[in-house]
């Protein structure tokens, strides 16, 4: 039975709408979706030390069994490239009108996840992040709270529920991208529905996950925008798709050409530009 280690920062672990007061250390079984309480391995990451490690977030709205399955698909499909898979539970919430909600725990949880981070680093050979939907807001919250010492190396933002603008140069994320990760790369579809229509509506700004980056000429040199419009269309659809996989095991490899913006086919070939329209009026068509 595969197993993986857990994180959570849920009330009684799985409890989706409260934030605990720190954090649980467990072991995820990917059959059933049991949990140990508590692991001091974990906790004391001998788990990690000296390991190629990916930490794995899920988005917004996630009861039990969604957490399960982001964390199973990415065991499934990227295991072979890791010595150990975290999976991080975090209060995102359960129903769907519990946006604000899910962002107010954020602000509560980022200073201890950000803790936990820079001990994962400091232990591990290398540290990897794949984070989707609105845990890319979790993500990038900590990442600015962490210590200024803080080295990741892959960053896969899946469907970024963030502003587009927000991982600019000078813009709230930008530095923070640029000096503690090697590299980042964020998947965007102008077909995925609920970043196109309905975060501009709660947010009254364009999602990276959508369109992209709102101005190309202020991308870090190490973040990659990832146009991924010609296979996804909904916003589920990412965490189970194989080319994104297979795009995430080349970068990892070294595999992928250095374009600040590239279109990703579905049979894995990469463009460099994107498809997709960059300005606001031709957005809003």
């Amino acid at each position: 039975m595969s197993t993986v280690s857990l994180v959570s920062y849920r009330k009684a672990i799985w409890n989706a709408d409260i934030p605990s007061v720190g954090p649980h250390y467990g072991r995820l079984s990917l059959s059933d979706g049991s949990s140990d309480p508590m692991d001091p391995a974990l906790y004391e990451l001998s788990y990690i030390t000296g390991k190629r490690v990916v930490v794995v977030i899920h988005g917004y709205c996630s009861p039990q069994g969604d957490v399960l399955r982001i964390i199973r698909n990415v065991y499934d499909r990227m295991q072979s490239t890791y010595d150990s898979v975290v999976g991080i539970a975090w209060p995102g919430c359960d129903e769907t009108f519990e946006y604000f909600k899910a962002k107010k725990n954020i602000q509560q949880i980022k200073h201890s996840f950000a803790q936990f981070l820079q001990r994962v680093s400091s232990a591990a050979q290398t540290v990897d992040i794949v984070a989707g939907s609105l845990g890319n807001l979790f993500f990038l919250e900590t990442l600015n709270a962490s210590p200024l010492d803080l080295r990741l190396r892959n960053i896969f933002l899946i469907c970024p529920a963030v502003d587009n603008e927000s991982i600019q140069e000078g813009d709230i994320y930008g530095q923070a991208l640029q000096t503690k990760a090697e590299k980042v790369y964020a998947f965007c579809s102008t077909h995925d529905k609920i970043l196109t229509y309905a975060y501009p509506l709660v947010e009254w700004d364009q999602a990276l996950g959508s369109f992209g980056e709102e101005d190309s000429r202020r991308i870090p040199e190490n973040v990659h925008i990832v146009d991924c419009s010609n296979f996804i269309d909904e916003h589920t659809e990412y965490i189970v798709h194989q080319t994104i996989y297979n795009f995430a095991l080349d970068a990892i490899r070294g595999k992928i050409p250095s374009y600040s913006e590239m279109t990703l086919a579905e049979d894995g070939d990469v463009q460099e530009g994107v498809d997709h329209p960059c300005c606001t009026c031709c957005q809003l068509v």
